[in-house]
């Protein structure tokens, strides 16, 4: 079961995934959705490689880039 705010919106996680009442539940993330719970930033759209990076290393570890500088290609 999700974890609502006290406005009645999905309660959210650092890592943009939705807070359950089972530890032990699969894991749902959202992106777009967070404005309310991360700040202004959620909806700039160049920020979203980070949000993204974010939310792989959350759900697989192992995937992530080791520094947070590799998540964003150099120009």
């Amino acid at each position: 079961m999700f974890v609502l705010d006290a406005d009645g919106r999905y309660a959210l996680n650092r890592d943009y995934s939705i807070r359950t009442m089972d530890e032990e539940a699969p894991r749902v993330y959202l992106q777009g959705y967070a404005e309310a719970s991360h700040g202004f930033s959620e909806v700039l759209l160049s920020l979203m490689p980070h949000r993204a990076a974010e939310i792989i290393g959350s759900a697989a570890p192992s995937a992530a880039p080791r520094s947070e500088h590799a998540a964003v290609p150099a120009l």
